[in-house]
């Protein structure tokens, strides 16, 4: 267990700490010490007075948990250890693009950017997807374009 005190002193900032944290998986507050701990622990003992929460994954983390599944995917498929119905090959075969890739390289990636690292990121895959006119998926699923301003993606 490595738990530690943030300093932190509202329930919702230590939420929210937590969940920003790449190394926090448990937080714990207590009222009426205005006292936040966070990280690592299976202990769910301890004293009264205390709540909390599991970290709840960012959106950057979800994104990184596709990629990795959809590029397994794609590997157990290059294998012959599955075969795919047309949709989820659809799926399967846009997550190999250079765009797709891009967006996970960059969910992938543990740095801390500043504006201007963000703005060249973003530049940089703009430049990739921008030769990707439009990903159309099947079934439920609106067109997908680079999702930078040029459309959106979602379910209809």
């Amino acid at each position: 267990d490595q738990m530690y005190e943030t300093g932190v002193k509202d329930k919702k900032e230590c939420e929210f700490l937590c969940g920003h944290d790449i190394g926090c998986y448990v937080y714990q507050f207590n009222d009426a010490e205005q006292k936040c701990i966070a990280g690592q622990s299976f202990d769910c003992s301890g004293e009264p007075g205390w709540t909390g929460g599991i970290k709840q994954p960012t959106a950057r983390e979800e994104m990184k948990r596709m990629c990795d599944n959809l590029d397994a995917a794609s590997e157990f498929q290059k294998g012959g250890e599955v075969e795919l119905d047309q949709a989820r090959q659809n799926i399967v075969d846009m997550s190999q693009s250079t765009c797709f890739q891009r967006s996970c390289d960059l969910a992938r990636s543990d740095l801390v950017c500043d504006r201007e690292q963000r703005y060249h990121m973003q530049k940089e895959l703009k430049r990739h997807c921008d030769v990707i006119a439009e990903w159309v998926i099947e079934d439920n699923w609106t067109a997908c374009s680079d999702g930078l301003g040029g459309g959106d993606c979602g379910a209809k």
